[in-house]
């Protein structure tokens, strides 16, 4: 068991291939057999800590050597010789972090507009700017964070859905007109929802820029055009979403 999709130490340096190297950390994942209280046992003996049961493994438990989490190039592997000697124990691996950079990621991203973006990638393009005075985006996507799987509902004036740097995203399922209660919430005048909803998630595809999740699936609730009404809106919110 790894820890993937951590950044690097600031100290790492690439290979020739352009990824990095593993850095280990002081934990270790140990299958045990036993309960709690033998594990408990265990760690205390080899001079560990244990942080309890790893979430979605049976008997495996989180040991760690020292108080806080520390960082090195080597592993200590006389550590983990020593407890996997233990007839108690299944298996023990010093755990690592390392970073993954998936090849279908390019960055800047295939967007003719993308260089225009200042916002997203600072790189002093126009007179007056700071260089990398951003929203520092760019090392998320290249973990591969760029809102695959993840739904946004802008909750707003509406969304011109048909537009073609938003279309290829939108998510009709969670998009309702609050207004004319009807499911189409292109309302006549959708301009600043229109604008979140490109900056939120405008798709990949060298219309006018991208968003900042180039890939989520895109929502949106019109009801701005009746937030003076006095009309209660708490129960247009889904029970799972985060609101801003």
């Amino acid at each position: 068991m790894s820890t993937e999709n951590l950044q690097h130490t600031s100290n790492s340096q690439p290979g020739r291939d352009g990824s990095f190297p593993d850095v280990f950390i002081n934990s270790w994942a140990v299958k045990i057999r036993g309960g709690l209280d033998d594990a408990d046992a265990l760690a205390s003996r080899y001079g560990f800590h244990n942080l309890g049961l790893v979430q979605g493994f049976d008997d495996v438990y989180q040991f760690r050597l020292g108080g806080r989490e520390m960082q090195k190039v080597r592993s200590d592997s006389p550590y983990t010789s020593s407890i996997a000697s233990d007839k108690l124990v299944e298996f023990a691996e010093q755990q690592f972090r390392r970073q993954v950079v998936t090849k279908s990621t390019c960055v800047p991203p295939e967007d003719s507009a993308f260089m225009k973006q200042w916002n997203l990638l600072n790189t002093g393009q126009y007179k007056g700017m700071y260089k990398g005075n951003d929203l520092r985006v760019v090392p998320a996507w290249l973990q591969g964070y760029t809102g695959c799987n993840v739904t946004v509902t802008v909750v707003d004036d509406g969304i011109d859905f048909k537009h073609p740097a938003l279309w290829p995203n939108f998510a009709p399922m969670v998009s309702y007109d609050h207004h004319d209660n009807d499911s189409d919430p292109s309302t006549y005048d959708h301009k600043h929802g229109t604008s979140v909803s490109g900056i939120v998630g405008a798709a990949k595809n060298s219309t006018c820029g991208i968003g900042i999740a180039y890939e989520c699936n895109l929502g949106s609730k019109c009801v701005c055009q009746i937030w003076y009404s006095g009309i209660n809106l708490i129960n247009l919110e889904p029970d799972n979403c985060i609101c801003f």
